[in-house]
């Protein structure tokens, strides 16, 4: 009787390969109990691999399709694994090329700041932006370190500093770009999970609003710019909340816009003549308003400007109050009360709370509010009389 042999082939399942400069020959398999959330274990799995040197810097992880096949997971679950390893700076996007291990970064070895934003690209317009500037600088210079301009657009040379500050209205969208692993500090706008120095906004308006609350003003009016601003959002909640706190509202015959978002220094001034000459022309008079909070020194400078070519006396007839404690509040006649922000300071401080993260070699989501403080003058004082 002839012999039958048995020939069994045992198929082994595909081993996955990086498609990058590393190959990977460890198993796919997740080792994490299943009680564990898909996601989570994911993460876990690539964090293992990270740690053995299975994968490496400058490696590829696998595409969504390839994740559904040898992982067994969805799209949600492939996103929240990723977020996962991002948040740890583990992980790096490039768009339409995939995933990859973040290169790693030495700690502190090129001694250069990264400045991004208009604060900084601007900073020649306006005493504003220079007061800002001039206490970077100094921080910097006292700790040595040198200062570097970053491209606001394409975000291109952030790997060449060691930290970044950010210092621009649309902070939230150029943090967005940032490497995770990078310590990063927002200037005046405070972003989640970044660090951040700014002034206290509301309660310097609220302040502002308050004195001319004691002054007798039962009507004040604000002129500000287009748009939601956070600092602008924090200045009219200070203005509002002050008058409510004295029983009164706020009509909306009361403010008034200038569209001066992309407008700096004397553009500003410029602008905010000519608004208010529309507002003498057509419905100032209905408002009652004896007092006027603009948002800005700038700002108020073009309004005593309109009121004085009127023949309209400040602050006999109408009290003015500044914003930010520039060197326009000594340009006006009469000077300028102005709601101080103490900006050099915030430069510094943004500086040095960069410097920290760096010397930690960790990246911080603390945030500093530095108090403001409202500067009297000769533009404001009581109603008239016959008021």
């Amino acid at each position: 009787m002839g012999k039958i042999v048995i020939l069994l082939l045992c198929i082994q399942p595909r081993s996955f390969q990086l498609m990058s400069k590393h190959s990977i020959k460890s198993s796919n398999r997740l080792t994490v109990p299943a009680t564990v959330p898909k996601y989570q274990q994911l993460a876990s799995h690539f964090r293992e691999k990270l740690e053995a040197g299975v994968l490496r810097p400058g490696d590829r992880l696998p595409s969504l399709s390839e994740m559904q096949v040898e992982y067994a997971a969805s799209r949600p679950t492939v996103e929240r694994a990723h977020a996962l390893l991002e948040k740890d700076g583990l992980i790096t996007r490039r768009h339409g090329a995939g995933v990859f291990v973040r290169e790693l970064r030495s700690k502190s070895t090129l001694g250069t700041i990264g400045l991004s934003g208009e604060g900084f690209s601007f900073n020649g317009y306006t005493s504003y932006w220079s007061q800002i500037m001039g206490g970077v600088r100094e921080a910097a210079s006292r700790a040595q370190k040198q200062l570097l301009i970053l491209d606001e657009v394409s975000h291109e040379g952030w790997e060449k500093a060691d930290g970044v500050l950010i210092c621009d209205w649309e902070a939230n969208k150029a943090s967005l770009h940032r490497p995770l692993s990078l310590p990063v500090v927002s200037l005046l706008v405070p972003i989640e999970g970044v660090a951040s120095v700014a002034a206290d906004d509301y309660a310097g308006a609220r302040q502002a609003t308050q004195h001319l609350l004691d002054l007798g003003h039962q009507r004040i009016g604000f002129l500000h710019a287009v748009g939601k601003q956070p600092v602008l959002a924090q200045r009219m909640a200070g203005y509002v909340d002050a008058l409510q706190a004295a029983g009164i509202s706020a009509s909306p015959k009361w403010e008034r816009e200038i569209d001066n978002l992309f407008i700096y220094g004397n553009q500003i001034v410029s602008a905010a003549r000519q608004e208010m000459n529309n507002w003498l022309e057509n419905g100032w008079k209905e408002t009652g308003c004896t007092a006027l909070l603009c948002q800005n020194d700038e700002t108020a400078l073009g309004v005593i400007q309109a009121l004085q070519a009127k023949e309209i006396k400040v602050p006999d007839d109408i009290s003015v109050i500044g914003f930010d404690g520039t060197e326009f509040c000594e340009m006006t006649s009469p000077r300028l009360t102005s709601v101080e922000i103490p900006l050099r300071a915030v430069g510094a401080a943004a500086v040095e709370m960069l410097l920290q993260q760096i010397e930690a070699d960790e990246v911080l989501t603390n945030h500093q509010i530095l108090p403001t403080q409202l500067r009297l003058r000769e533009s404001t004082t009581a109603p008239p009389q016959s008021l």
